[in-house]
């Protein structure tokens, strides 16, 4: 009697940035996964928002684009990496530092996007709170005390679970991509009562069903990079104490902080956009 043993081995997958990572062989061989991955990055924030419902998607966003870790846990990677890729679209550069497909949980300060198989073990997000840690000493005594909610996350997590086994994550369990469903854990995190204007903007863009793909695209873009002059803007005039110290908007009692505020202010910003601007400012610090 023969006996044939077939192995299905792991693929390789490469990043925009020319990077291999493998793909497990549940991936290899779940053939309907293209058909339902998006072609572009805004199309794939579409899809996420529609699954994760507009109050997670805005606290998603909330937490990555000022500097908190967002972890993608489950399979198939390729739907991570979708979201990952989505994610990435939407802050500059030196502002994004992932990790693809660990085999162990890392901490915020190695990796601020996290890719993990459903096997890899993860810590309890219950007590996660607070601020990015690279970004406390970098942001201005007024804004660390009144621009940044307390309840602002240091890690969201999202779980990709297949649809039938939805039923075992109660209430946690949202909407749907395909045949998986998204799971977001926050522990006992409380929503933001008012988010950045950045994230706001790009909040209501994407559930605009009158953008078209292309419109989407091209409006995403603007919005990043006027965010990321506005963040050039407050650097260079931080850089140049000799716009600070004797207040030259305030008279001689004026001081760094209020003349940033006014700034801020002159650029269209607001309080709650400083945890957004610090980060992109100094971009992830890798320790």
């Amino acid at each position: 009697m023969v006996y044939l043993i077939t192995y299905v081995l792991p693929q390789v997958f490469y990043d925009e940035d020319g990077k291999s990572f493998l793909w497990s062989p549940e991936d290899a061989i779940t053939g309907d996964i293209d058909s339902i991955l998006p072609d572009s990055a805004p199309e794939a924030l579409c899809r996420l928002r529609s699954a994760l419902g507009g109050p997670h998607f805005l606290s998603l966003l909330q937490a990555f684009l000022t500097g908190s870790q967002v972890v993608l846990r489950g399979s198939p990677i390729k739907l991570l990496y979708c979201i990952a890729k989505a994610l990435k679209f939407l802050v500059p550069k030196k502002c994004f530092q992932p990790v693809y497909n660990s085999e162990e949980y890392l901490s915020p300060s190695k990796s601020n996007l996290l890719v993990l198989g459903p096997h890899v073990a993860v810590p309890s997000l219950a007590a996660s709170s607070g601020l990015y840690p690279d970004l406390k000493d970098m942001m201005p005594c007024s804004s660390t005390s009144t621009s940044l909610p307390s309840s602002a996350p240091s890690v969201f997590r999202i779980d990709v679970i297949p649809a039938d086994a939805s039923k075992e994550v109660g209430d946690n369990a949202l909407g749907y991509w395909g045949g998986y469903r998204l799971v977001a854990k926050r522990g006992n995190i409380s929503t933001s009562p008012k988010y950045p204007t950045l994230i706001v903007k790009i909040d209501k863009a994407v559930d605009n069903s009158a953008l078209g793909p292309n419109a989407l695209y091209c409006h995403l873009v603007s919005l990043k990079e006027e965010w990321i002059n506005i963040a050039e803007v407050v650097s260079r005039v931080k850089r140049s104490r000799r716009y600070f110290s004797k207040g030259p908007f305030l008279g001689e009692f004026g001081s760094a902080v209020d003349e940033e505020a006014i700034l801020l202010k002159s650029l269209g910003g607001q309080e709650p956009d400083w945890p957004l601007i610090w980060f992109w400012i100094y971009g992830f610090k890798k320790n």
